[in-house]
């Protein structure tokens, strides 16, 4: 169940200053500006990862992140 008070963008905006792989991943995206800008779908964020050719661990990130938000 998705975090129904923010947006997973939005959310992500926040975890910017965090020393862990949610933090990278937040600021990879957020400073990338070929990066989907809704951030909405996780599919449409991890599909444009895997066309720059992003690491196992960034994908990592992003699951990390994705669950966190969504309380999984």
């Amino acid at each position: 169940m998705a975090n129904t008070t923010m947006g997973f963008g939005d959310w992500l905006r926040f975890q910017v200053d965090r020393d862990d792989p949610v933090g990278d991943i937040a600021r990879d995206l957020l400073e990338d500006q070929d990066a989907p800008r809704a951030m909405e779908q996780r599919q449409e964020i991890e599909d444009y990862l895997h066309r720059i050719q992003a690491s196992r661990q960034a994908l990592a990130a992003l699951r990390e992140a994705w669950d966190e938000w969504s309380g999984v």
